[in-house]
């Protein structure tokens, strides 16, 4: 849940661009990968971002618990409860109100840093680095080149924990709401408060070394070495960007970004939650910035 177990094994995982939609066909072959794959580091000493694994993980653990596949969880006890439209990924009926989604250049970095960041695309591209398997490198495209991704309905079709959520903001900040009113939205109660205090309480800060192992070349440690992990049990804790927490002025709020410039968060202390989706992503977190401090102005 912290991202402290191995990330190795997704070189021999299905590439993203492939994915066919059918969803338990999917996390089986992908568990089954995870499950015969050597971790690169001893589980729990350090520290590397999961960026797809993380899902078929946390999934594979779910569906051996429950029986349920972890989307069948989400839509059953949780989304359906609320009454929001939140899934983790839509059949081929749905899909016209998917709005169309664009990558942008997701990577984009000012002019100086280009030479480094160029750099850090390639060894994300590639299939032999740590940085590669976790971001599903086939060689030439990873899942951060996310256009061709994102114009799949294979994509949208498939169960991928970590990376097809699909919500409006407003299904996402009602999502959130769980977590900033103790478990209980109206009179539908998700999670206890001993299990949302859980989720907001443990931090663990550490050097990912799933960019440091990867981006050895000249500069690479200068652009990785402030790459780090502050996290709860599954959620980003409220840190500073350009002196700023990204979550508010509240130091307990908690919640997650994602690609592109897309976030939710919850805030216990002001009761608050707030959901945030885009369809022109963006790898900058300024307008994220504004739109948080400009939430906070009207409170």
């Amino acid at each position: 849940m912290n991202h402290t177990a191995s990330a190795r094994g997704l070189a021999a995982s299905p590439s993203p661009l492939n994915w066919d939609g059918h969803a338990s066909a999917d996390q089986t072959a992908s568990a089954g990968r995870l499950a015969a794959a050597k971790p690169v580091w001893e589980p729990g000493t350090v520290n590397g971002y999961h960026a797809v694994t993380f899902g078929w993980l946390t999934g594979e653990l779910v569906r051996r618990i429950d029986g349920r596949t972890l989307g069948t969880v989400f839509a059953e006890d949780i989304a359906a409860p609320l009454g929001i439209r939140s899934a983790i990924g839509v059949g081929p009926e749905r899909r016209a109100d998917v709005a169309a989604v664009h990558a942008g250049e997701l990577l984009a970095a000012p002019f100086f840093l280009k030479p480094l960041v160029n750099k850090l695309g390639a060894a994300m591209r590639t299939t032999d680095t740590l940085l590669g398997q976790a971001f599903l490198a086939d060689g030439t495209r990873s899942i951060m080149d996310a256009s061709e991704l994102l114009e799949s309905q294979g994509f949208y079709s498939a169960e991928i924990p970590s990376s097809n959520g699909i919500s409006s903001a407003s299904d996402l900040a009602r999502l959130f709401a769980v977590l900033a009113n103790a478990g209980t939205v109206g009179d539908v109660r998700i999670l206890s408060p001993e299990v949302v205090a859980q989720f907001a309480a443990f931090e663990m800060t550490a050097q990912d070394q799933v960019f440091a192992r990867s981006c050895d070349f000249f500069g690479g440690s200068l652009l990785t070495k402030n790459v780090r992990m502050t996290k709860s049990l599954g959620y980003m804790l409220n840190r500073p960007a350009k002196g700023k927490p990204h979550f508010g002025p509240n130091p307990n709020a908690f919640g997650s970004e994602g690609a592109g410039g897309q976030f939710a968060f919850a805030d216990p202390d002001r009761r608050l939650s707030v959901g945030f989706v885009r369809s022109g992503l963006s790898p900058s977190p300024a307008l994220m910035l504004e739109l948080v401090d400009a939430l906070y102005r009207s409170l």
